[in-house]
């Protein structure tokens, strides 16, 4: 189905769904979507399409999938903030750690720091400690990924190499998920990396 929506509204895709901007210009955590494009809003997840000019999507929903419109972003301006925070550290590389509970929107706001770097030309690398809802790597494990491209979601970056905890909540594997941790971020400053962005567990 096709969906018209107005300039400075959000269109929120709960999926199962597929979504292809049509016309007009939309964007998704920063990142600008190209027209005829198609993105895939796994289940479980929400993406919001925040609409810059008029736009016409072309949806497809899969089962309990749904859209919704709203007024203005859902970006949180107060999102802008810690961007710029680590963005004007001088020493590199930077290591920024989200820490919120589960369905707090860490993942989401991963991605928005993700894109913003990415956008200031910067060389960024993802480290997932979530075990339990992994982006990256598979579930059970600490994952990590280098991206010079904006994304719409971790899950589309290519896992570069993980470290096996074996469990789903480090409740029960604390140091060997640190372990994992410390081994994966080693792993990545010896790649020359601007930015280390680590994903954490909602425990």
């Amino acid at each position: 189905m096709q969906q018209t929506v107005e300039s400075n509204k959000t269109l929120l895709v709960d999926g199962p769904a597929s979504v292809r901007l049509v016309s007009g210009k939309a964007e998704v955590f920063s990142y600008k979507i190209k027209e005829a494009s198609r993105i895939v809003v796994r289940e479980g997840k929400r993406l919001p399409f925040f609409v810059l000019e008029k736009a016409v999507f072309d949806v497809s929903l899969g089962v309990n999938a749904s859209i919704e419109e709203t007024a203005g972003s859902t970006i949180p301006e107060s999102w802008n903030k810690p961007f710029e925070a680590v963005l004007g550290v001088q020493k590199k590389p930077v290591v920024v750690l989200v820490v919120g509970t589960i369905d707090s929107g860490k993942s989401s706001f991963c991605t928005y720091i993700v894109n913003k770097l990415v956008n200031a030309k910067c060389r960024v690398a993802v480290l997932d400690g979530d075990l339990g809802q992994s982006d990256i790597g598979p579930s059970g494990t600490v994952g990590y990924a280098l991206t010079s491209k904006q994304v719409t979601d971790l899950y589309n970056l290519k896992l570069e190499n993980a470290f096996f905890v074996g469990v789903t909540s480090p409740i029960s594997a604390i140091a060997k998920t640190i372990e994992g941790l410390a081994a994966m971020k080693a792993e990545i400053l010896a790649k020359q990396v601007d930015f280390v962005v680590v994903n954490t567990d909602g425990w």
